[in-house]
């Protein structure tokens, strides 16, 4: 049980550390067109990247409050 509450842990924290650059990227937007074309491609592998740790946060959640209780 506590691996499991870890690994949701660190899962919360990488998809925060995401959306913080996702953040950085798209401020980055504004600047000329070749580098907005870039940024737009890193926040899209970055969200392909985050996706599936998003999914097991998803249903491990359920699973880690029906052990607790």
């Amino acid at each position: 049980f506590p691996f499991l509450l870890t690994m949701v842990f660190m899962l919360d924290s990488f998809i925060l550390k995401w959306w913080a650059t996702t953040a950085a990227d798209l401020n980055l937007w504004y600047t000329t067109s070749s580098l907005t074309f870039s940024c737009n491609v890193m926040t899209f592998l970055c969200f392909w990247g985050v996706l599936p740790a998003s999914l097991v946060v998803l249903c491990m959640g359920p699973m880690v409050l029906f052990r607790v209780y």
